[in-house]
């Protein structure tokens, strides 16, 4: 007598980006199928300056820890299969010799961490945020043309409207005394490259003018450790 097999349940999909830091690390959420975003913020559990490699070292795990725990929960506890892009630095940053090697540290430890998890992310440089805020089209008046450069406060700008222009949001997160969180400068950064990941592998996006969708075709490779 022939038994009905059931087919195993396929491992929920979930689409991440990570933006480290030695001091606060964004990160941003995405499930296919939803519209809401969810973001999270993680501080080092170590005080005062870092300027000793030890200190550097101790923070870079304690970071590391944070980030691996809340990845180890999505991937052992709930089975889920994790997509990723990462921003990752230059070594020796130009113009920023002293402080990049202390960040290559804290991207490599990750790195290591969530290859172990099975999670091998695309690295994106860290101009690519800014890249995918500027705009081709160059207006008359001078005073007006795109900058390469843009401020925190602006990225985040430019995301909520890309958000609202494409019917998503970004999860509230509230303090002790209820009241609601503007949402940090690193977990901006950490939602615009997910949006890039879901526009090139899910969720193809409108932009607001006067950006160009030619400047978010995909251009990272995979880490593949």
């Amino acid at each position: 007598m022939m038994t009905e097999t059931s087919e195993a349940p396929q491992a929920p999909r979930i689409l991440s980006a990570i933006d480290p830091a030695m001091a606060n690390t964004g990160i941003a959420i995405f499930t296919p199928g939803d519209t809401e975003i969810s973001t999270a913020l993680i501080h080092p559990r170590i005080e005062g300056e870092k300027k000793s490699f030890q200190q550097v070292y101790i923070a870079s795990r304690d970071v590391v820890a944070q980030v691996g725990g809340l990845f180890r929960n999505l991937v052992v506890n709930m089975g889920a299969k994790i997509e990723m892009i990462m921003e990752t630095p230059p070594p020796d940053a130009k113009g920023k010799v002293s402080w990049s090697p202390g960040l290559f540290l804290v991207d490599s430890l990750m790195l290591s961490r969530l290859n172990r998890l099975g999670i091998d992310p695309y690295l994106a440089t860290p101009t690519r945020i800014n890249e995918l805020l500027t705009s081709d089209e160059l207006p008359e008046d001078p005073s007006l043309q795109r900058k390469t450069k843009f401020s925190k406060g602006e990225r985040r700008v430019w995301l909520y409207q890309i958000l609202e222009i494409n019917g998503l949001t970004v999860k509230e997160k509230k303090n002790a005394k209820g009241r609601t969180l503007k949402l940090s400068f690193d977990e901006t950064d950490a939602c615009v490259l997910l949006l890039y990941y879901m526009h090139n592998f899910n969720h193809p996006l409108v932009l607001p003018e006067p950006l160009s969708l030619e400047r978010w075709t995909w251009k990272e490779t995979a880490c593949g450790l």
